[in-house]
């Protein structure tokens, strides 16, 4: 079988990926490379593969969520007999959120896809089917920078003294050896122009009704990930507009999307197994995708369930249940906030001690450590205008929108007082509605706050914005290999 030579000159300079590697379908099987990139069926592969990776607990099955959690302060970790997560919960220096190989492995999957698609070598593909197939590859592509520059760079605007060095930007296809390009690390404002105009196309050429599933993204998945881009920016005219867009749009794939209005469907959403109301794209886990013992179930739940208050008499538990809610985040709840009273639970015992656990990820499928993991979703597009609206000082508009999120969690209403407390309000509240879900470490960077460590670490009480460890150190494989780029400073 010929091999398609792919050789990842940014990370892994002494492999090769051989069609094996690179074309993982859904089920697992390896296609031929002539046959990958000239067939629907091919490159649909290819696609399944992209999906595929960000399934992966490098991704959003652990990493991606837990990692924004853990380096700020919505959980502690309560291990006793292992160190999971010690050295992100104190934050050592080159802990971080980066998916380097991951993310850089994406991006040259989607690169053979767009190729594929502009070159015209897919022979038996209809025209909406080479829409999709760009368009979703467009999507994933700028997810995956908007993933690597968060991770290694400044927000442009937003520099710790002037360094404005963000990543490598490829765009072309690697397929031989030939291929290999060795490029320096592109400014931070060049790679958030990039991840605007790939989500900005992908809106162009995706609808919302392609699709079975919301499992798979769509028009309204790319302008939900462009609205937060666009707040991460201060571009609060854009996420205005794509807020009002995806909030406008009432099924995406058949199944049917809006906010939770009440504290009851808000829970009833998040006991959902699939297709959750608020879910704008959602990560599905099959059966043979549980990763069990590794997953958002198991690091932030004690399962089975205590009987008891004791740390005696109670079952042996299947999960980990090493991260707990942090005692900062709990008294933040109101006490009759259904988010504190509903999807946290506890207190449970772990070794002599008694802690609260969050329950967004409970086995819904049935399963132990099987549940769909929403990335993009509604409540955080209507908090995501929400504050556009109170930092570009349309107060009452955001008002409205801060008490969607208020009153169904079965709080008092909002009156306004001044702008500055309106935005620490809406803060607050994305903080509460959004924790566990891997928001936190990015918004406070957003924000250019510094990090709030939970009590009883021995980490310091806080880390300054100004401080090294704000964004990741590049893999040394990488540097080694590609002798263009210049480390991140302090690493």
């Amino acid at each position: 079988m010929k091999k398609l030579a792919i050789y990842f000159s940014l990370f892994l300079a002494t492999v090769l990926f051989s069609c094996n590697d690179l074309l993982e379908t859904q089920p697992r099987q390896s296609i031929d490379a002539d046959i990958a990139l000239t067939t629907a069926t091919g490159v649909n592969g290819v696609l399944n593969a992209v999906y595929g990776a960000y399934r992966s607990g490098t991704n959003y099955g652990t990493n991606r969520v837990i990692l924004p959690e853990v380096l700020a302060d919505n959980v502690i970790n309560t291990s006793t007999n292992n160190n999971s997560w010690r050295t992100q919960e104190t934050n050592n220096l080159g802990t971080g959120t980066g998916a380097w190989d991951n993310n850089y492995l994406i991006i040259l999957r989607c690169n053979l896809i767009i190729d594929a698609v502009e070159s015209g070598i897919i022979t038996d593909a209809t025209a909406a089917q080479l829409a999709m197939f760009k368009g979703e590859a467009l999507f994933f592509r700028g997810l995956a920078y908007f993933q690597l520059a968060t991770s290694y760079g400044y927000i442009p605007g937003k520099e710790v003294n002037g360094w404005k060095a963000s990543v490598p930007i490829i765009l072309t296809p690697t397929k031989t050896l030939q291929d290999v390009t060795y490029p320096e690390r592109a400014t931070n404002t060049q790679v958030y122009d990039q991840i605007k105009a790939d989500l900005t196309a992908a809106i162009t050429v995706l609808n919302n009704t392609g699709r079975s599933s919301k499992g798979y993204v769509s028009k309204a998945a790319a302008q939900a990930l462009l609205c937060r881009v666009s707040l991460y920016l201060n571009d609060y005219t854009a996420t205005i507009s794509l807020a009002n867009e995806v909030l406008g749009t009432a099924t995406i794939n058949t199944k049917a999307t809006s906010v939770a209005q009440t504290g009851t469907a808000l829970v009833t959403m998040w006991r959902t197994a699939s297709e959750k109301s608020e879910s704008v794209w959602e990560i599905i886990y099959g059966t043979s995708d549980n990763l069990g013992t590794s997953s958002l179930q198991s690091w932030y739940t004690v399962f089975p369930k205590p009987v008891n208050a004791t740390c005696t008499g109670n079952p042996a538990r299947s999960s980990f249940g090493d991260l707990a809610v942090s005692t900062t985040l709990l008294a933040a709840y109101d006490a009759a906030d259904i988010r504190k009273t509903q999807l946290i639970e506890g207190p449970y015992c772990k070794g002599s001690t008694g802690y609260y656990f969050s329950n967004k990820f409970s086995g819904t499928a049935g399963t132990f450590g099987q549940d769909n993991v929403m990335v993009l979703r509604t409540s955080e597009v209507l908090l995501n205008r929400a504050e556009a609206y109170a930092k570009s000082n349309q107060l009452a508009l955001a008002v409205t929108d801060l008490n969607v999120i208020r009153s169904r969690a079965g709080l008092s209403t909002y009156v306004l007082g001044t702008p500055a407390n309106l935005v620490t309000e809406i803060l607050l509240q994305r903080r509460l509605e959004l924790a566990f879900e891997g928001h936190r470490w990015f918004d406070l960077i957003r924000n250019q706050s510094d990090i709030p460590k939970a009590p009883g670490l021995s980490a310091v009480s806080s880390i300054a914005y100004t401080d090294t460890r704000i964004i990741g150190s590049i893999p040394t494989a990488a540097v080694d290999a590609n002798k263009k780029l210049v480390q991140n400073p302090g690493y």
